[in-house]
């Protein structure tokens, strides 16, 4: 895992982008960071229910890259491919995730996300520097630790799947970073 600089180019995960906007403060993290989603997080992450209320809200990311918000990327067929090779059969990524590690391996952003596997397959990428978590990006805007959030969002949690890629990593092709 990394530590953010100032100013950060950030690709986001469909949980990172559900949670900020059930948190309320996507507009902040749009403001603060030059956010990138991968073209099948668009559709990923299309609601989030109101903490308190219950109620259903739509997201709309298409919306958000109109107004210049955000920019949305694709990755490249023979990237993807090469990720879910390297991954195989050892992790279950979606469609999401997999552009997402995808883009973020032929480019220069930090890949945020709260899903292990995702996590874990940029340890066994050894990408593990360009893997951030949700708290860390909070933190680093100063909206932590106000903020209750999962586990799963935590910068210990990041640091723990990071650890069991690496290992992996090693078991899978017998090298350390």
């Amino acid at each position: 895992m990394t530590t953010l600089a100032k100013s950060v180019l950030v690709l986001l995960d469909a949980d990172v982008v559900i949670e900020a906007f059930r948190l309320g403060i996507w507009e902040l993290l749009t403001t603060k960071s030059d956010i990138h989603v991968a073209s099948s997080v668009v559709g990923e992450a299309d609601h989030f229910f109101d903490p308190t209320t219950g109620q259903k809200h739509r997201i709309d990311l298409g919306a958000e890259a109109a107004a210049g918000r955000i920019k949305v990327v694709e990755g490249i067929a023979t990237e993807m491919a090469r990720v879910q090779d390297a991954c195989g059969d050892h992790l279950d990524l979606h469609l999401g995730e997999l552009e997402s590690i995808a883009v973020v391996s032929a480019g220069g952003q930090h890949f945020c996300t709260a899903d292990r596997a995702a996590a874990k397959a940029m340890a066994l990428l050894d990408m593990q520097d360009r893997a951030v978590s949700f708290e860390t990006l909070l933190r680093k805007h100063g909206v932590m630790p106000r903020l209750k959030m999962k586990q799963y969002f935590s910068a210990a949690t990041m640091t723990a799947w990071l650890k069991e890629g690496s290992i992996l990593r090693v078991q899978t092709f017998g090298k350390k970073s």
